[in-house]
């Protein structure tokens, strides 16, 4: 059994307006990305504001979709939408990641069955900075470091042990396999995709446009 949980909840403060509901090509932000694993999960929960439940539309979709008010940090929403999960693999993604491509989703699948947690990351190829006050203390060694990316894969029970252990704790995460860090467990490194960006901001919105144009 695979479950998506998409986290369609946020405020999307740094972006000016609720990304999650912009117009690309006839279909909203958040079904762009709920499209992208439909032929591959088995069911999904979509975690959305709670004045916005009634925007989510998910009848002309071939799988059973649960519609959840999230609460009120990405955290709490992402325990929101596993809680009531059992068996098999969980995916958790964000649905304003629209570009996740079935190669990628398939390798975290993979991974997350046989290393029970496992995460997207890209390669930095900037320099990387310590900077405090204002000062730059070193240079960091980058190879040491990823970008982290979703669809987050993990083994259904022990994201939920991690994720209400963190909840518990009132701790603010920014991303899921922190929660099974905490708890002492292991998280798998899979290679992601450069073009698996996030809408964080306006001008990334026209990369987005460009790709999505190619699947309508």
């Amino acid at each position: 059994m695979i479950h998506l949980v998409l986290l369609a909840a946020g405020g999307a403060l740094r972006y000016g307006e609720k990304k999650q509901f912009i117009k690309i090509g006839g279909k909203e932000l958040w079904q762009w990305s709920l499209e992208r694993f439909i032929n591959l999960v088995d069911d999904a929960v979509v975690v959305v504001p709670e004045k916005d439940t009634g925007k989510f539309r998910t009848a002309e979709y071939t799988i059973p979709i649960d519609i959840k008010p999230g609460g009120k940090t990405r955290l709490q929403s992402s325990y929101i939408g596993t809680k009531e999960l059992t068996g098999g693999i969980v995916l958790i993604h964000d649905a304003a990641r629209p570009l996740a491509s079935s190669a990628l989703i398939k390798r975290v699948i993979e991974k997350a069955k046989l290393f029970e947690a496992a995460v997207p990351v890209v390669s930095i190829s900037d320099t990387i900075k310590l900077v405090k006050n204002d000062r730059i203390v070193r240079t960091v060694e980058r190879d040491e470091y990823k970008f982290v990316q979703t669809p987050q894969g993990f083994k259904t029970e022990l994201i939920k042990e991690a994720l209400e252990s963190a909840v518990m704790k009132s701790l603010e995460l920014t991303d899921d396999a922190a929660a099974v860090e905490l708890i002492g467990r292991s998280v798998y490194a899979v290679e992601g995709e450069k073009s698996n960006i996030k809408l964080t901001y306006q001008e990334e919105l026209k990369f987005i446009k460009q790709e999505l144009s190619k699947l309508a």
